[in-house]
C-alpha cells in the first residue's frame, strides 16, 4: 500500500503560542510505505497484520472463520492468521501509550515517520465484542517517507 499526502508544517514561532502564517509555513510531502493493522484478540500476543499482504478474501472473513490455509502454526503450538506478524518495538512501545489513553503515538527520525493509532470501541462495537465502550480494540501502525 502505498500513496502521497502533504503536511503544512506550522510550527509555534513564540512562548506566547503565535502560529507562523501560511506564508513561512512548511511544506513537507510525505510516501506512505505502510498501514497494518494491530489486532489485540489474543492480548498475551498481539500482531500486526500487514495489509500489503492481505488478499480481498480474507479481508471479507467473519472473526473466527479464517480457512486453515489462511493460518500458521507457530512452533510453540499457537495459530495466527498467516499475513500476521509480530510487533516491533516501535509498536509494542506506542501500544503501552494506547493502553494508558493516549489515541495517537508517534516518532520521527531523519526522514521517516512512524505513527501508531488508537481503535476504541464505539458504542456498536461494544455491543457484539462485549467490550467496554472506549476500550482499545487494536491501532494502525503507518510508516512514512517525507519526499525530497
Amino acid at each position: 500500500m502505498q500513496g502521497h499526502f502533504t503536511i503544512i508544517d506550522s510550527d509555534k514561532k513564540d512562548a506566547g503560542d503565535q502560529l507562523v502564517s501560511k506564508s513561512t509555513a512548511k511544506v513537507k510531502q510525505w510516501r506512505i510505505d505502510a498501514i497494518d493493522l494491530v489486532g489485540l484478540a489474543d492480548p498475551e500476543f498481539p500482531v500486526a497484520y500487514e495489509t500489503s499482504k492481505l488478499s480481498h478474501r480474507l479481508l471479507g472473513a467473519q472473526p473466527g472463520q479464517a480457512k486453515q490455509e489462511e493460518s500458521i502454526k507457530t512452533p510453540d503450538g499457537k495459530t495466527y492468521p498467516k499475513y500476521s506478524r509480530p510487533l516491533d518495538f516501535f509498536e509494542i512501545a506506542g501500544l503501552e501509550k494506547l493502553k494508558d489513553g493516549d489515541t495517537l503515538y508517534v516518532r520521527n527520525k531523519d526522514n521517516r515517520m512512524r505513527m501508531l493509532g488508537a481503535l476504541r470501541a464505539s458504542a456498536d462495537c461494544a455491543k457484539c465484542h462485549s467490550v467496554p465502550e472506549g476500550e482499545l480494540l487494536g491501532a494502525f501502525s503507518y510508516t512514512m517517507t517525507m519526499l525530497k
